[in-house]
């Protein structure tokens, strides 16, 4: 397994102790419904992480080297968007990849939405430049933090190959258009 691979999955413990798209919608019980923006040819599988939130693993069906996984963590209590806040807290997030990456340095990607923000950071694994190309083991690692609302946060980690590729343009997109609409009053 490459470095890379190995630090996200420790990351993710920590946080979690052209393609058309279809809109699929996830009931989350007390915290609402969530709706994606998944591309038609793409899968999701999805799990409740007991006393955490849900995560989501959005992979193609095409058997591409790409995988999005997502971690929805509802903020108890709600924190209002604060992009300062979600930058610091990515860059912190992303000094467990630089020493292995090519770039050497989180670069924030920052994107608003329509009530909140999200940024992103994309690593080269410089183990695996100029390798060809293998399943499982991907050749960028995306971590990125989102908040649509003040009453979740999205921990976001894509993986590819090209940088360029339109599964990472896709997985980028499929996580900006999250968005939680809230319970249903009895």
């Amino acid at each position: 397994m490459m470095p890379l691979l190995k630090r996200f999955f420790l990351v993710f413990a920590v946080f979690v102790s052209g393609l058309s798209a279809n809109a699929a919608n996830f009931d989350l019980g007390k915290t609402g419904d969530l709706f994606i923006d998944v591309p038609a040819s793409w899968d999701v599988k999805t799990r409740l992480v007991e006393g955490k939130g849900y995560e989501f693993i959005v992979t193609p069906s095409n058997g591409i080297n790409a995988k999005a996984v997502l971690a929805v963590v509802p903020l108890t209590p709600p924190r209002a968007v604060d992009a300062k806040r979600i930058d610091r807290e990515l860059t912190a997030l992303c000094q467990r990849f630089v020493a292995d990456s090519v770039e050497k340095k989180a670069v924030l990607q920052p994107f608003t939405l329509p009530n909140g923000y999200g940024a992103f950071s994309i690593f080269t694994d410089s183990s695996l430049v100029g390798q060809p190309a293998k399943p499982g083991d991907y050749k960028l690692i995306v971590p990125g933090l989102v908040q649509p609302t003040d009453s979740f946060q999205i921990v976001a980690m894509l993986f590819a190959d090209d940088a360029e590729g339109p599964e990472l343009v896709a997985m980028r997109n499929l996580t900006k258009s999250i968005r939680l609409t809230p319970p249903a009053k009895p």
